[in-house]
């Protein structure tokens, strides 16, 4: 029988590297998905349900990267 994962913490203690640039690398990415999104005001525009994922995708790995380097520094 496989062993327990359950007490297992899912991110390390303490970083291994500084993340400060990982993070600056994923905001940069973010505002790139965000400025790709055609906007007209006053007009519907269509837009591609890929881009959608990607931006979600993209703020997904952000938010989890700020909020792990946010409790590796409490």
């Amino acid at each position: 029988m496989a062993p327990a994962l359950i007490n297992q913490p899912v991110i390390a203690s303490n970083p291994q590297a500084n993340c400060n640039s990982y993070i600056v690398g994923l905001l940069d990415e973010l505002r790139q998905r965000i400025d790709a999104l055609p906007v007209v005001p006053g007009a519907t525009v269509p837009v591609d349900s890929g881009q959608i994922v990607e931006l979600r995708g993209a703020f997904t790995q952000t938010s989890i990267a700020i909020r792990n380097h946010l409790k590796w520094s409490a």
